[in-house]
């Protein structure tokens, strides 16, 4: 009992207790994106809230982290990629959807790095329209990561249906009443209704089934020894059989009941022993809620679980033999009808640019409350539907806690109570062994983020294989920061630079340099070594799957809906009246490109000297770098010279000037780690002419200035050398959160036009309550007319997903 009270989830592979994985297996993050809307067009913004939460209490995971967000088109390629800083578990924020992006649906996905170790099956995946498109549904219907097959005879080419079938527990044994879950699907479709019987051998109906929600159905029949059964359908005229499992003579079974109150769990064995030394563990979510060890030589025995020790989600039935080993499984899915917070408005119909205020409000019973909560009020798209739209309330309780794809999983928690019962006990039937999400983790390969880490290896050029060691300089600038590090390589050549937080598109340049020889602790030689090549680890995305063909519910075609305004604020047509036209002579307008001295000039605007002593331009430099970016002033710059990786000023006591680079002072070290390729031009003041620096500038100035075109910093491109031991990219950065426009009251009519982009109306990703518990919201309604939705969601402090969500049309 010791042992087994240990167990976490359990698959029927384990062959027993691990205490040193326990922990690998019951820590475990989820991520869930509230995003504004489930259609976009080209050129739109999406808007989304990232909540970081921690699988079993579903509270918020303290630890800042580092949050990737991936848009993944239809071809499976990476398009857009956003990083995210955690900050007291959440974070938001937006990207605009490129021009020119063609329709289709785009899967986003968001995860950590530590989430890498469980697998894509663990990352948060959503389906998102890109533009209209005639038909959304793919030929074929999944289940889980596989399509279900549309088996055809070879010489008839009549097609078969598909039919699956799940013993409840694990096996059927003779002797006993059974009950088998499963799932139908004719031309991959779930939505047509079915109906079959199970046969004997010499073709004695045992009973009859029909398929209900999603073809998923039940049905119960006593099995006898030495029997054999099929499950017969007919479909257009033909009759297809289906060998059901082979029943045990010697087994157990073990069946779950809803009785109001509690939780009824019915056991009942053919084996020698009876159900003397069964023990029926529960769990949820990882945490164990109850066992109980089976004494008696009865055949039968009944366990009964109370609702109040239960927590909203799928709870998970394990009953284990003697010796430890799972026997029967069964999974059941406890909801409560609660919510928390919710959304409240005075009207359900408003005028074209009316005011609405909404209510937010905490329930009557409830003290104390605190939560996370973001709101979006946008216009209602046939893609959320089509697309099974998932919110917080699903993701957390039951689509992140099974490995197979569940279709339309909204539905399950927004239907009559007797109706969602049913097909939820359907759904849990219906899953495979090991689709609970339970797997081990053997090796954490990938840790934790609190920041941006850059990560890779140093090897030989000539022999990829031949790790190094080095020195490895790291320098990174964007618009409005410079940094610079070092780390030495350790046995294998891999280095490493954790906790980086710049934001935005940042230039990243690597230098590997040698180790001295006499002591490799010493500073070294900065200058690149031609035998050192460098590879990049942590520029490695997690596998792209194949997106999944979205299941065809029913037998059409959805064309596509025009649920953006039939005509745009920007591409309205117009008319010119003539009559008050004038017209002008045809003029040629030009622009002067501007020259070398020019360009250095502008550049040195901000700078307290007017003239340089000396000024060196780098363009015919930068087509063949040599050495480190003060090399070339070697010979070039009187009074000058380069030693290695310092400068020293002759007359001067020897001493270093002043660097500064695009007019900020940096240290020595970033000076000779820019890369070659992005010096623009270097400027040398005398000792005599920068006095205007003070003291700090006593030896004289080095001023170093950048090429600053967005072409140089800010556009997406790949990694490349810039000379052997050195590599320069452009890293997206710490995504930066904007403020979505909110429209005034006093807004000018003309203004309102050209900011009315119709479909999301308002979006904000922290809402507060006041002290008495609420808060209201205003915004102005579109321009368009259509149905509308405001959906608020989130996350309570203690563990409650928070949903809630009204409709309002705009006429």
């Amino acid at each position: 009992m010791i042992c087994f009270s240990h167990w976490g989830y359990s698959s029927f592979d384990i062959c027993g207790f691990n205490p040193d994985s326990l922990e690998r297996r019951m820590v475990r993050d989820k991520v869930y994106l509230h995003l504004d809307r489930a259609h976009y067009s080209a050129g739109e913004s999406v808007w989304f809230k990232t909540y970081l939460i921690s699988r079993g209490s579903n509270k918020h995971v303290e630890k800042n982290e580092i949050v990737y967000v991936d848009v993944i088109n239809p071809e499976n390629e990476i398009l857009i990629t956003k990083i995210l800083q955690i900050e007291q578990a959440v974070a938001s924020g937006n990207f605009k959807i490129p021009l020119g992006t063609p329709n289709g649906i785009y899967e986003i996905r968001a995860y950590t790095n530590f989430m890498r170790n469980l697998g894509s099956s663990s990352f948060f995946k959503k389906s998102i329209r890109i533009g209209d498109t005639a038909k959304l549904f793919s030929e074929k219907t999944f289940i889980g990561d596989r399509p279900i097959p549309i088996v055809t005879d070879a010489i008839l080419n009549i097609e078969r249906p598909y039919f699956k079938s799940y013993p409840e527990g694990k096996s059927l044994v003779n002797g006993f009443v059974n009950r088998l879950g499963f799932r139908m699907a004719v031309s991959g479709r779930f939505g047509e209704r079915i109906t079959g019987k199970i046969v004997n051998a010499s073709g004695k109906i045992m009973t009859t089934f029909i398929s209900t929600h999603f073809g998923m159905g039940m049905f119960s029949f006593r099995p006898q020894k030495g029997e054999k059964y099929w499950a017969k359908i007919e479909h257009n005229e033909n009759i297809f059989s289906y060998p059901l499992p082979d029943a045990e003579d010697f087994g157990t079974l073990m069946h779950v009941f809803d009785r109001g109150d509690h939780y009824q769990v019915e056991i009942k064995s053919s084996k020698l022993s009876a159900v003397n030394g069964l023990q029926l563990g529960i769990f949820q979510e990882g945490i164990k809620i109850s066992t109980s060890e089976i004494d008696g030589n009865s055949q039968y025995a009944a366990v009964t679980l109370s609702k109040e020790l239960v927590n909203n989600g799928i709870v998970q039935f394990t009953l284990f033999d003697r010796v430890g080993q799972p026997v029967c499984e069964r999974l059941f899915f406890h909801r409560t009808d609660f919510e928390p917070v919710q959304i409240k408005s005075p009207k359900t119909q408003y005028g074209k640019k009316e005011l609405v205020d909404l209510e937010i409000s905490i329930g009557d019973d409830m003290k104390d409350f605190k939560g996370d909560m973001s709101l979006s009020v946008s216009r209602v798209s046939d893609a959320e539907s089509e697309l099974g739209s998932v919110d917080i309330r699903t993701y957390l309780l039951l689509t992140s806690e099974l490995e197979e794809k569940v279709e339309k999983p909204s539905y399950y928690l927004n239907v009559n109570e007797q109706e969602r019962r049913k097909n939820l006990d359907l759904l849990m039937m219906t899953q495979n062994w090991g689709s609970f999400m339970n797997r081990n983790v053997e090796e954490i390969r990938f840790p934790r983020e609190k920041g941006i880490t850059l990560k890779g290896r140093v090897v030989q050029t000539n022999s990829r294989d031949r790790a190094v060691s080095a020195k490895v300089s790291l320098t990174y600038k964007n618009k409005n920061e410079v940094g610079h590090d070092m780390v030495q390589t350790g046995s294998n050549g891999e280095f490493k630079f954790k906790n980086l937080h710049f934001v935005d598109s940042t230039s990243v340049f690597l230098l590997a340099s040698s180790l001295s020889k006499r002591n490799k602790k010493s500073k070294g030689d900065l200058n690149a070594n031609p035998s050192f090549f460098i590879i990049m680890d942590s520029l490695a995305r997690p596998e792209v799957n194949s997106q999944e063909p979205l299941p065809l519910a029913f037998d059409r075609i959805i064309e596509s809906t025009n649920v953006s305004p039939s005509e745009r604020p920007d591409s309205k047509s117009f008319t010119i009246d003539e009559t008050n036209l004038i017209r002008l002579k045809g003029t040629v307008v030009t622009d002067k490109k501007l020259g070398p001295e020019a360009n250095m000039e502008r550049k040195r605007q901000s700078s307290l000297y007017t003239r340089p002593s000396y000024s060196m331009d780098y363009e015919e430099i930068r087509k063949a770098p040599v050495g480190n970016a003060m090399t070339p002033l070697q010979g070039r710059v009187p009074g000058l010279q380069v030693l290695n990786n310092t400068i020293i000023v002759r007359g001067m006591l020897q001493k270093t000037p002043l660097y500064l680079l695009d007019g900020h002072p940096v240290p020595e070290e970033t000076i000779f780690a820019t890369p070659i390729a992005d010096i623009d031009f270097v400027d040398y003041i005398k000792p005599g002419q920068a006095v205007i620096y003070g003291m700090d500038a006593f030896n004289g100035v080095i001023a170093v200035y950048t090429l600053d075109g967005r072409e140089q910093f800010y556009e997406e491109k790949k990694p490349h050398e810039n000379g052997v031991g050195t590599l320069s990219y452009t890293h997206p950065g710490l995504t930066r959160s904007e403020n979505f426009f909110q429209w005034e009251d006093d807004i000018e009519e003309a203004h309102f036009e050209k900011v009315d982009h119709g479909r999301t109306l308002y979006w904000e990703p922290n809402v507060e309550l006041g002290q008495d518990g609420k808060v209201n919201v205003s915004f102005y309604t579109s321009g368009h007319s259509g149905t509308y939705q405001a959906t608020l969601q989130g996350i309570s402090e203690e563990g409650t997903p928070i949903y809630s969500r009204i409709m309002f049309e705009c006429e």
